[in-house]
This record gives structure tokens, C-alpha cells and sequence, in this order.
């Protein structure tokens, strides 16, 4: 064979090789080499891409084994460049309502065998639910970007609509930042989940930007303002239930919600102690005060309990005899506030919360142990409560400095 016919051979074996590859979303650059038995071999790995084929003619490059160009036959180097192909098909981030609500009921079960905590399991059914109510409210026939993008727009003004928010009279007043953050939290992890269960390929939630929370004011009560509350507990129905609620938040700070899930088995009067169980299905003890315990015990003395039973119990209206819920302790500092006359701060069980970790450091306890006993991951919530007794402290110092009564004589 002379050398024409076998360079032109060598090119058409070199363009059907290229245009294969291409044709299997292949990228490749590859050459022949100056043997005796013609062979390729790949310059570039491959990519697995859309692409075109060009190729070089005799006029542009050539490449060559031999490091003598003159003396060695050259051949053309075909290469294929790359671009994205118009037909790729477009990833689907969208569900129908249908498929919403089959996928919410997987992830609520998938939730559940995770181990999360009743009110996370809660908080993601009632977020779904609001979500397919405004779905269906409007009129959308699927849940993609603009959908939900409407949905936050909604969840910051729909208490101006009639009828109020989620079709609720009573949802007159607008939704905190930190609310529609939750809110945005957990519809990012639902849509993660089912693109991770192959519903769709990518999440709806990535072009929505995250909620900017503004850090909300610490406003502990008073000693003044604590001692009304506690006198107006000692007025209400169930004076031994609420002062020892009242008394048992201020003295260990622990949540509303893992108050409503003591049972009496989880006080121990003997060691002055309370075992808790905090987010995450987590356990701490935590140490109570002489005068908590014993407000306790008085409650206790008074009622026929087992140690499997929950140590504070709704006593009113229909759920009389069941246990407590955060909604019943958040109205009852509702109630001991207005009777108290306590102003210029929210009377909740968390302002409680706030108001232990406060007088903790105020008497001298450090900032770690402060964290164990308030069940903080991290010390950044812990920091913040420093910086408030840091600035007492101060303050103080101020107008008892030793040393400016020992100047001024």
C-alpha cells in the first residue's frame, strides 16, 4: 500500500472512531503512532458529554512518534470538541399535589423510624398539611420553585387576607422571620428527601434564598417581677401545681416542652435532681434548689401518683386529667402575668429560661457548667447570656468600685 493510500485510510479509521465516541457522549482526543501495526491511543480521558466533531486537515496540527518530523509519516489529529447538546433533557424539580402528599406521607414515616421526636414529627405533618391547603387554595396543579416561592410571600403576608392566615380568623398577626425560617428548614430537608428517594432530580428549594433572622433581645424578669408571679400562682385553681411550675423553671431553666414530659419517676428528692430528656432523644440531669424540692414534694403529697405517670397534669376544661402541653403553660403564664401586673417583658416559660442562665452567672456559675444544665450543643447561646452578666457586672462595679470610695475618702 504507498503512503497516500495508507494516510487516507488511517484518516477515514481515525474520523469513524471520533464520530463513534461522540455519538456515546464521549470526549477524547487521540492520534496514531509510527509503528509498524497502526495503533490509537487516547491523549485525553473522556468525559462522558454531549459534543461535535472537527478535525484538522494537513494544513493545521499533525503529530508524530519519531522526534525526527522529517523522516516520520505524519497523521492528521482528529479531536472532538465539546459543547452542551440543545436536546439534554431538563432535571425535574416539580411534584404534583398527588405526588406531594404520597411523598410527605414516606418522609413523616421515614422520619419516624429516624427516631425524631414527636413534635419534630408534628411540626413537618402540620407543615405539609399548611402546604397543601395553600396548594390547593390557589389553584396550583404542582409544587416547583414559583410555587413555594409564593408560599413563603405568603407565610410573611396571609394574615392580610380575609379570613386570615391558613384560612384562620384568629391568624391576624404577621409570622416572625425566625418562624419562617423553621418553616424554609424543614421544607429544604423534605425536598432533599425525596430527591434522595428518586422523586425528583433536583430540590425546588435551591433558588430559594434562606430567611435573615435578626438576634432577638434577651429580657429576663426581675426578682420583683418572679416573686409576683409566684404570689399569683399561689391564687390560681392549682396553687401547688403552678408554683411548683413556676418555681421548678426559674431554679433549672429546662424547656416547657421537657417539663410536659417529666414523669414522677424522673425526680429524685433524695439527690435533688431531675433527669431530662432534651432534643435529639438527648438525657441530662439536671440539679434543683431546696425550695423547688420542696415545692414539688408538697404537689406530690397531695395526689395519688405513679411513678409512670406525668408529674404535671392538665386540671381544666377538657383535657382535665391529661398531661400538661406547652400550650397549657404558655397560657398559664399568660394568666399569672396579667394577675401579676408584669410589664415591659413577655411572661413566658422560655423568659424563665432566660432568666435562670442570667442569674446563674450573676451568682457565679461558670459558663460550661451553664451549658450542660441548659442542654446547649454550643456555648454560642451560652456566650450571649455571659455578655448580659458581663454587663452587669460592670454596671455594678461602677457604683461600688472600692477604689473610688477609698479616693473620695
Amino acid at each position: 500500500m504507498d503512503s497516500a493510500l495508507h494516510d487516507a485510510y488511517l484518516h477515514s479509521l481515525y474520523c469513524s472512531l471520533a464520530l463513534s465516541l461522540t455519538l456515546q457522549g464521549n470526549r477524547t482526543w487521540f492520534c496514531c503512532t509510527n509503528t509498524d501495526e497502526t495503533k490509537t491511543r487516547p491523549l485525553l480521558r473522556r468525559d462522558h458529554l454531549y459534543g461535535d466533531m472537527k478535525m484538522f486537515n494537513d494544513n493545521a496540527s499533525f503529530i508524530s512518534s519519531s522526534s525526527d518530523s522529517n523522516s516520520a509519516p505524519r497523521y492528521p489529529l482528529v479531536r472532538v470538541n465539546l459543547r452542551k447538546s440543545a436536546n439534554k433533557p431538563e432535571l425535574r424539580s416539580s411534584l404534583t399535589l398527588s405526588e406531594l402528599h404520597s411523598f410527605g406521607q414516606g418522609w413523616l414515616i421515614s422520619c419516624d423510624l429516624a427516631y425524631h421526636s414527636p413534635r419534630t414529627i408534628a411540626s413537618r405533618r402540620d407543615i405539609l398539611k399548611k402546604l397543601e391547603w395553600f396548594l390547593i387554595t390557589k389553584r396550583y396543579d404542582v409544587c416547583d420553585t414559583d410555587e413555594l416561592k409564593h408560599f413563603m410571600s405568603y407565610m410573611k403576608h396571609g394574615h392580610d387576607e380575609v379570613g386570615g392566615r391558613w384560612g384562620n380568623p384568629r391568624m391576624t398577626k404577621p409570622m416572625s422571620a425566625r418562624s419562617v425560617a423553621t418553616y424554609r428548614g424543614h421544607l429544604v430537608t423534605f425536598f432533599r428527601w425525596v430527591k434522595n428517594d428518586e422523586g425528583i432530580d433536583k430540590s425546588p428549594m435551591d433558588r430559594i434564598a434562606a430567611t435573615k433572622i435578626g438576634r432577638d433581645d434577651i429580657c429576663p424578669f426581675t426578682i420583683d417581677q418572679v416573686r409576683a408571679l409566684l404570689q399569683a400562682a399561689k391564687r390560681t385553681r392549682s396553687p401547688k401545681r403552678d408554683e411548683a411550675i413556676v418555681l421548678l423553671l426559674i431554679d433549672t431553666g429546662i424547656r416547657v416542652s421537657e417539663l410536659c414530659g417529666l414523669m414522677k419517676r424522673d425526680v429524685d428528692f433524695h439527690e435533688r435532681k431531675i433527669n431530662i430528656l432534651g432534643k435529639g432523644n438527648k438525657h441530662r440531669t439536671v440539679p434543683m434548689g431546696v425550695a423547688c424540692a420542696k415545692s414539688l414534694w408538697s404537689m406530690l403529697s397531695k395526689e395519688q401518683r405513679d411513678e409512670d405517670d406525668y408529674l404535671f397534669m392538665a386540671e381544666r376544661g377538657r383535657s382535665s386529667g391529661d398531661p400538661l402541653t406547652r400550650n397549657g403553660v404558655y397560657q398559664l403564664f399568660e394568666r399569672l402575668g396579667k394577675d401579676a401586673g408584669i410589664k415591659g417583658v413577655r411572661c413566658s416559660p422560655h423568659t424563665a429560661r432566660h432568666t435562670f442562665a442570667i442569674e446563674y452567672l450573676r451568682a457565679g456559675g461558670d459558663t460550661f457548667t451553664l451549658q450542660l444544665i441548659l442542654g446547649h450543643v454550643c456555648l454560642s447561646m451560652t456566650r450571649r447570656y455571659a455578655m448580659i452578666a458581663d454587663s452587669d457586672a460592670a454596671a455594678k462595679h461602677r457604683t461600688c468600685s472600692p477604689g473610688d470610695r477609698i479616693v473620695r475618702g
